[in-house]
């Protein structure tokens, strides 16, 4: 993992974040994102917002669409 030692500013400004945070240039591009030492390690943070509701996302795997790994197989052996 790469080390990046921050100025005490950004320090401040991070330590100040609940959860967690976009990190951006001065352009407005964004490079990363920080994860606040208050988070559990293997948790999500507090504000993370999911997509997709528990139902939404049993549907989605209830629909079956595309081709079979027989089907794949079988169009590669063709070529």
């Amino acid at each position: 993992m790469t080390k990046i030692t921050l100025d005490s500013a950004a320090c401040q400004k991070l330590g100040n974040i609940d959860g967690s945070a976009e990190i951006c240039d001065d352009t407005g591009h964004v490079v990363g994102y920080f994860v606040s030492g208050e988070s559990k390690p293997g948790q999500p943070p507090s504000d993370l917002r999911i997509p997709l509701s528990i139902a939404e996302t049993e549907d989605r795997r209830k629909v079956r669409t595309g081709r079979t790994l027989s089907e794949i197989l079988s169009g590669l052996n063709r070529q």
